[in-house]
C-alpha cells in the first residue's frame, strides 16, 4: 500500500511538471509578442556608387512620424525634410558626401515609428534619379541602416563579409532560463525534502547532489527547446516583415552549451550509479 502511494505521488509530480511546462510555453508565446516592441533590425546596404553631383536620398512614408537619427562624417552634408499631408507622414533625408575628401563615406541611420513605414533608398542626380531598394519596417521596431557611399569612377569589388550573428545574443531569448530554472528549482526542493524523509536511513549528500543535477538538466533542456522555438519564430517574423531576416544565434549557442554541459554531467552521474537509491522504489 505504501509503495502504491509513492508511485501515485511520483505520477502527480510528473503531471505537475508537464502542466507547468505547457503553461509556461503559452506564457512564452505571449512574452514574444511584447518583446517585439523592443526589437532592433540592422540592415547593411551594398556599396552605393555616386557620380559627381549625385546624392543619396532616403524617402520615408507612413501613418505616424518616423523619428530619424543619423551619423555621418563632417565632410558630408545631410538635409532632413519632413511633412504631413492628408494624415500621412512624408520624410526625406538627402546625403551629399564629399567623395573627393574620403574614398568611402560611411554613415549610420536610426529610424523608428509608432506605425509601420516604407523606406526607399534612391540615387538623385542633377538630371534624373532612380530607386535602389525599398524596406518595410514594422511598428515599434528600430531600424538601424548602415550605408556605404563611394565615387562612381573609383569602383572596387566589395569584399564579402559574413555577419557576426553567431555570437549576437538576444536578451529576450534568455527569458526561458530565467523562468524555468527557478520553477524546476522549487520542484527540486519539494522532491528533495520528500525523498530524504522517505529514505532518511540511507540518504547521503551525494544523493542530494545527484537529484539537483537531474533537475537542472531538465530545466536546461526545456529552456533549450523554448529558445530554439523563439529563434526560429523570430527569424520567420523578420523575414516576413522586413527584407532582411534577423537571426541571432548567440542565445541559442549559449543555451545549447549550458544544456550539453548539464546533460554530460547527468550522464556521467547516472553511469556511476548515483541514481540507484533515487530510482529505487519504496
Amino acid at each position: 500500500m505504501k509503495r502504491c502511494t509513492v508511485c501515485y505521488g511520483g505520477q502527480r509530480l510528473r503531471f505537475f511538471i508537464l502542466v507547468l511546462a505547457l503553461t509556461l510555453a503559452v506564457q512564452m508565446s505571449l512574452i514574444s509578442v511584447s518583446a517585439q516592441e523592443q526589437a532592433t533590425v540592422e540592415v547593411r546596404s551594398d556599396r552605393i556608387p555616386l557620380a559627381s553631383g549625385e546624392a543619396l536620398v532616403i524617402m520615408l512614408y507612413g501613418r505616424e512620424r518616423v523619428v530619424t537619427l543619423y551619423s555621418f562624417p563632417s565632410s558630408a552634408k545631410v538635409e532632413l525634410v519632413e511633412s504631413h499631408r492628408q494624415g500621412w507622414f512624408y520624410g526625406s533625408v538627402i546625403v551629399k558626401p564629399n567623395l573627393s575628401v574620403e574614398e568611402i563615406c560611411e554613415g549610420e541611420f536610426i529610424f523608428r515609428s509608432l506605425s509601420s513605414f516604407n523606406l526607399t533608398l534612391a540615387k538623385m542626380g542633377t538630371a534624373s534619379g532612380y530607386p535602389i531598394k525599398t524596406y518595410v519596417c514594422p511598428a515599434n521596431v528600430t531600424l538601424r541602416l548602415l550605408v556605404y557611399l563611394e565615387s562612381e569612377k573609383d569602383l572596387r569589388p566589395a569584399s564579402a563579409s559574413v555577419p557576426a550573428l553567431l555570437f549576437d545574443v538576444d536578451p529576450w531569448a534568455l527569458i526561458p532560463h530565467a523562468v524555468f530554472t527557478p520553477l524546476f528549482g522549487a520542484t527540486l526542493m519539494l522532491d528533495l525534502r520528500d525523498t530524504k524523509r522517505r529514505k532518511a536511513n540511507r540518504w547521503s549528500r551525494l544523493d542530494s547532489i545527484a537529484l539537483t543535477v537531474k533537475y537542472l538538466f531538465y530545466a536546461s533542456l526545456v529552456s533549450l527547446v523554448a529558445v530554439t522555438l523563439w529563434t526560429l519564430g523570430w527569424s520567420i517574423y523578420t523575414s516576413l516583415t522586413t527584407s532582411v531576416a534577423s537571426i541571432k544565434l548567440g542565445s541559442l549557442l549559449a543555451s545549447s552549451i549550458a544544456s550539453s554541459a548539464m546533460g554530460l554531467t547527468y550522464a556521467i552521474a547516472r553511469r556511476r550509479g548515483w541514481y540507484e537509491l533515487i530510482d529505487e522504489e519504496d
